[in-house]
């Protein structure tokens, strides 16, 4: 993605119960601290969750980009492959990207090796786009 000041993009990984999603089984057996936790019916931002859900937030080092900062996170649930394997049959596992930008166009490019990676773990790719609609070189 180009890097401007008008534009901002983070990502985070979500685990969503279809309908329940058992907060205790996947603490215990997932030993990632997660960043929050969300039930069903809760507030959350502007929105009521629609979902139970547990986030795992990438975080960007001083002198990183987004991209290494996915990768760091995504490589944390490495050793969970195989009961990442087990709880997708019930719940959504998914990397959610989010960008924010005053333009129009949008570009964002997740390189190949990103994209095996998140495979590798049966991770979803979801991306989230918010755009103002302005042009390059507008006011």
């Amino acid at each position: 993605m180009r890097k401007n000041q008008r534009t901002s993009q983070w990502a985070y990984f979500r685990i969503i119960g279809k309908s329940h999603l058992d907060f205790a089984d996947i603490e215990h057996n997932l030993l990632i601290t997660p960043d929050r936790k969300i039930k069903k019916g809760e507030k959350y931002k502007i929105v009521t969750a629609e979902n139970d859900s547990l986030i795992y937030e990438t975080t960007l080092n001083e002198d990183e980009d987004i991209y290494e900062a996915i990768r760091r996170k995504a490589r944390e649930f490495l050793i969970y492959k195989d009961y990442l394997a087990e709880i997708s049959k019930k719940y959504l596992i998914c990397l959610t990207i989010s960008i924010q930008s005053e333009f129009a166009e949008v570009c964002f490019e997740l390189p190949p090796d990103i994209v095996k990676l998140l495979a590798s773990l049966g991770i979803s790719i979801e991306f989230s786009v918010f755009s103002w609609g302005g042009v390059i070189g507008d006011g």
